[in-house]
């Protein structure tokens, strides 16, 4: 059957799909990969890689506007459902893997990115769920890919005035599970908003959730097609994902101080697996999103002097750059006595 020129995706979000895009990587075959498949330990690795990257490019076909082909729909449910699977389901060895963590990136994570904004209940809420899964499992290989995610995907929906009820609280889920692990959260914070180069993407998850749970974002929009219960059921969500995280941190920060004082010399501390809830539904909004408090992340073990100073270095980095857009010669001034910028004309 013949394939539409463009996918199915939510209005407010033109630009999503193209903050991951590849292009002609939909068209590339799979010796396109063919650099990490040699490096599979055997056989059996090979071909398992080779399945899983034929389900990641058939899950990234476009669908036609208006009304898709249900056969095309149901090839993109079925290709997600068993992604999802292997992702549940793999072991460490082919989970620790160059090639497997390859397809990760140049395969899913561009598929995720088409799919998440896709008006199709389901096969929104199962690109959520491989989101979490990836958050779990594989952090440490797609920091920049989870930024993306979290940035240009799900904050805009949750602030656009065009998303509706259905997207925004399957996103809230998505928060809320992501509160339930403080190393998670705590590696967002230290990853990206205390990285001078980097946005403070945890802070505008936060004020996000903060504004959704006062009833601020309200506007004309979300009126015409949120409902107050609706809108009630949003804010009670995004609170309880706020006191999550807040008991989830501090329940944290008080087993590593008693693991510190019990092993005093042992640095690397972690926390076992949480259990998963095994409960779902027919459209997957009740669909199983397992949380991990595995601290995988060595920057959670620096000391706390470190994060501050990094921290503040990027609000006085951010100060400079306020005074130079307001005046040149004051913002060179501040940044120089800071250490950002020399008196250097090429560094300037």
């Amino acid at each position: 059957p013949a394939v539409g020129s463009s996918p199915t995706r939510l209005p407010e979000l033109p630009l999503a799909a193209a903050a991951l895009s590849t292009p002609g990587l939909d068209e590339a075959p799979p010796e396109a990969l063919g650099e990490h498949a040699d490096k599979a330990l055997n056989p059996q690795h090979r071909d398992a890689l080779l399945v899983f990257s034929y389900l990641c490019k058939l899950s990234m076909k476009d669908l036609a506007l208006g009304q898709p082909d249900p056969r095309l729909v149901r090839s993109k449910r079925m290709a997600l459902d068993l992604v999802l699977i292997i992702l549940q389901n793999c072991g460490p060895v082919f989970r620790s893997s160059e090639p497997f963590i390859a397809v990760l990136q140049k395969l899913l994570c561009i598929s995720l990115v088409k799919n998440s904004v896709s008006s199709i209940p389901k096969i929104f809420s199962l690109s959520l769920q491989i989101f979490v899964m990836l958050m779990t499992n594989f952090k440490e290989h797609l920091r920049n890919e989870i930024g993306v995610f979290i940035e240009q995907i799900f904050l805009r929906i949750l602030e656009s005035g065009n998303s509706t009820y259905q997207h925004k609280y399957r996103v809230l889920q998505v928060f809320y599970k992501l509160c339930t692990d403080a190393s998670t959260a705590l590696e967002l914070f230290l990853n990206f908003d205390c990285d001078v180069d980097e946005k403070n993407i945890f802070e505008r998850m936060i004020d996000c959730l903060s504004k959704i749970a006062q009833g601020k974002y309200t506007s004309v929009e979300h009126a015409n097609i949120i409902q107050p219960h609706q809108e009630q059921e949003l804010k009670t969500l995004a609170l309880q994902a706020l006191v999550t995280l807040m008991g989830s941190i501090v329940d944290w920060a008080r087993r590593m101080t008693e693991g510190q004082k019990s092993n005093p010399m042992d640095e690397g501390i972690t926390e076992p697996k949480a259990e998963v809830d095994g409960d779902s539904d027919e459209d997957g909004q009740g669909q199983a999103m397992p949380t991990s408090t595995i601290i995988s992340s060595p920057n959670l073990l620096r000391l706390p002097t470190t994060i501050i100073e990094q921290k503040q270095r990027k609000v006085e980095l951010k100060i400079g750059v306020n005074k130079f857009n307001m005046k040149p010669k004051r913002g060179i001034e501040y940044l120089t006595q800071n250490g950002f910028v020399t008196n250097d004309p090429t560094a300037l």
